[in-house]
């Protein structure tokens, strides 16, 4: 009787938000359909921008691999192994050596043959797709910071948290609001005469003038 093929399967999503189940359950019916033996399956949540170096679970798999007698490694697609083209080269070189085989779902293509051996044209596709999929990702953090530059030029951002503001900061920096204060006006009032400033504002004024004696209640 014909042993079964030993596999693992790896999954990746980036965020807790996101669930490696759907990736996970299909590679595993895959293996069923093929008559497959899996031996482990890993599951890992973490940004596909991270170092191979700092993915626990990816650097799990590999030492697993090289301690057991598997044959295929089960993926859903390229990008879920690697966060650029020579990080992913590198890891399919040390699972050639090997003699590991990667099964790419989406595309439906291995890395090796029945044999082991490299297939060239394989090989060729993969790096054209891992180009391709780096220069996406490449785009998509360019629109990101892009984005966010955009944001601060149209929304400036406040003090930074964790400074201090000063009582006499506060008061230099809303003279109008205190002259209006002094002269007994509303809240309201003062903010109608000084461009819609913040009741808030206005309050933190009046309570700080107040306490250094400025004002009188």
């Amino acid at each position: 009787m014909k042993q079964k093929t030993k596999v693992v399967v790896f999954s990746r999503v980036s965020t807790q938000i996101q669930d490696t189940l759907r990736q996970t359950e299909e590679l595993k019916e895959y293996a069923e359909r093929m008559n497959y033996q899996v031996l482990n399956v890993f599951e890992e949540t973490i940004s596909g921008t991270k170092k191979t170096s700092e993915r626990p679970v990816l650097q799990s798999m590999l030492t697993y691999i090289e301690n057991n007698p598997v044959q295929k490694i089960l993926i859903w697609e390229l990008s879920r192994i690697g966060r650029n083209s020579l990080e992913v080269l590198q890891i399919l070189n040390q699972c050639n050596a090997m003699k590991v085989s990667i099964f790419i779902k989406n595309f439906n293509i291995e890395t090796l043959d029945d044999k082991g051996h490299i297939n060239p044209m394989t090989q060729f596709m993969l790096e054209i797709i891992n180009t391709l999929n780096q220069l996406e990702r490449n785009n998509i953090v360019q629109r990101l910071r892009s984005g966010f530059e955009q944001y601060r030029k149209t929304n400036p951002i406040g003090r930074k948290v964790g400074s201090f503001q000063t009582e006499e900061e506060l008061l230099s920096k809303y003279p109008q609001v205190l002259k209006y204060l002094k002269k007994g006006l509303s809240i309201r009032q003062v903010s109608g005469l000084t461009n819609n400033t913040s009741t808030n504002t206005i309050l933190k004024v009046k309570k700080t003038a107040i306490k250094r004696g400025i004002l009188t209640v």
